[in-house]
């Protein structure tokens, strides 16, 4: 089928967002487009940013958004449902996302892309209505697979703007893991990255404006515990208007005006609350600025998780920690625990004391932290790269079971495979009235990073209870996630100032 031409209804989109008119966009897709496993698709899937964005594009229009996202849905599923559920909304804009599970369900591309060409001529047949098309991330070393060649080559010959998520994501890097570790979905910086590649084939539509880079600056930093964090926005906007700065954090917003004709990424600092004491905190970042008809954004995370003083401080785990099994606590002598963290020349050692009145190891499960079990989460890579959100070499993750009877043994396993050198970790376990404590000795040349003040750092505590597995997971500083998502950890100072002040670990990523 050849579908020749460029769309006459981009062209109408683009003057009715500059008139200020009332712009409906259907995001027509799979589990990508429904946010699915997001704590917040509302907010943070790939339609909802790239529909928040484009309302501050273009602040005298309506954005409408409706998502029409299916989890497990194929091309063929999209278009048995494209009259009911996109085009009786009479949308402006369709997006179009489908792939990844014609992939996996081993559909042969000729029929995707039979699929999806059918859809696309169904929009083009709507009066009005515009097209953007989404190839989908796939799990594969290769960057060039047969369905991502399709999406691209339907934009190509019907004159339709691509959005390249799988060449987005991979430019973005994720890690050894890919996008889906785990079988699980992309995070929300991944859908950032994707609703950004949408945002950029939007404004291939539209008319030539200025163009003003936003940056939030990336990294990890260490600071005094307090009740803010500065943060830094990158701004480049050359031409002869002030460029207006905006910083939303979970939706207040700050503002600041920078003088005109910056031709060099300028900074502007902003500062962003954070909560007392030290209490572990996320916040979503949004910065975009506007100078005359030019507009540019970025969307990261911040995160502010507590450091650990080695041979000062002792950490308490407790039901402020509950990430998991909440209902069922009943209370710290169900389970808590205390930990504490001695540097001793080249060895870090760690005592882990834990409250369970019913110790269970589960032998007939494999994976450990469906008995009890103390789990343990190192990252040892440049200062400056910690707290990095995804898995690489550097971040390490540990399960520890303790022996539950006098004659069982404490084992342990790596969530993923270390070197031969760890078998010079030492690990010890003792049964204690109401519980039981794990004794740990780790030679810091295991960490690869010996001169190095701080490593990022974690505990979780799993209660199983019975033979059906975990039913209670608490956390020190990070969340359910730590074995996905490094930016959750804490950290600790392997060489505290004297009488320092605590400190906290700031990351932007």
């Amino acid at each position: 089928m050849a579908l020749l031409g460029v769309a006459p209804a981009h062209a109408r989109l683009a003057e009715r967002l500059e008139r200020g008119e009332t712009i409906t966009v259907v995001a027509l897709g799979d589990s990508l487009a429904a946010g699915f496993e997001l704590s917040d698709p509302k907010r943070d899937a790939y339609p909802s940013i790239f529909g928040s964005v484009l309302q501050r594009r273009y602040p005298k229009a309506r954005i409408r958004l409706i998502p029409a996202g299916i989890p497990g849905d194929t091309a063929r599923g999209g278009m048995r449902r494209l009259e009911r559920e996109v085009l009786s909304r009479d949308p402006d804009l369709v997006t179009v996302q489908f792939g990844g599970n014609d992939h996996g369900l081993g559909r042969a591309p000729a029929e995707f892309e039979r699929d999806l060409e059918e859809i696309v001529r169904l929009i083009r047949e709507q009066p009005g209505t515009a097209a953007l098309l989404a190839t989908p991330p796939i799990v594969s070393p290769d960057a060039d697979t047969p369905m991502v060649r399709a999406v691209k080559e339907i934009g190509k010959r019907a004159g339709i703007p691509v959005a390249d998520f799988d060449g987005a994501i991979r430019a973005r890097g994720t890690g050894p893991r890919g996008p889906f570790p785990f079988g699980r979905h992309p995070d929300a910086r991944l859908h950032a990255v994707m609703a950004r590649s949408l945002y950029e084939a939007v404004e291939t539509l539209l008319p030539c404006q200025r163009h003003v880079r936003v940056r939030i600056q990336e990294g990890a930093r260490y600071f005094p515990r307090a009740d803010s964090a500065p943060v830094e926005v990158l701004v480049e906007a050359p031409g002869p208007d002030p460029v207006t700065v905006v910083l939303e954090c979970d939706g207040v917003e700050q503002r600041q005006v920078v003088d005109p004709g910056t031709k060099a990424m300028v900074p502007v600092s902003f500062w962003v609350p954070l909560a007392k004491e030290g209490t572990p905190v996320r916040r979503r970042l949004l910065a975009w600025a506007r100078a005359g008809d030019g507009f540019g954004y970025d969307l990261r995370w911040l995160t502010a998780t507590p450091v650990v003083r080695a041979g000062q401080d002792g950490l308490v785990i407790d039901g402020r920690g509950l990430v998991l099994g909440r209902d069922g606590w009943r209370g710290p002598d169900d389970l808590s625990g205390r930990a504490t963290l001695i540097r001793e020349g080249d060895f870090l050692h760690l005592t882990v004391t834990v409250e369970d009145n019913r110790l269970v190891r589960n032998a007939h499960r494999w994976n450990a932290f469906d008995s009890d079990c103390v789990e343990l989460y190192l990252d040892s890579r440049p200062a400056g790269a910690q707290a990095r959100p995804y898995w690489e070499p550097g971040v390490i993750g540990l399960f520890v079971q303790p022996g539950t009877t006098p004659a069982e043994e404490v084992s342990w396993k790596p969530l993923e495979p270390l070197p031969d050198a760890w078998q010079a970790l030492e690990v010890r376990s003792a049964l204690m009235p109401g519980g039981y404590r794990i004794d740990l000795r780790l030679p810091l040349s295991l960490l690869g990073a010996p001169g190095s003040r701080y490593v990022g750092f974690d505990i979780a505590l799993d209660d199983a209870d019975g033979p059906r597995g975990r039913r209670t997971q608490m956390v020190w500083a990070g969340g359910a996630d730590d074995f996905i998502d490094p930016s959750l950890f804490g950290a600790v100072d392997l060489a505290p100032e004297p009488w320092g002040e605590p400190q906290m670990r700031v990351s932007v990523w």
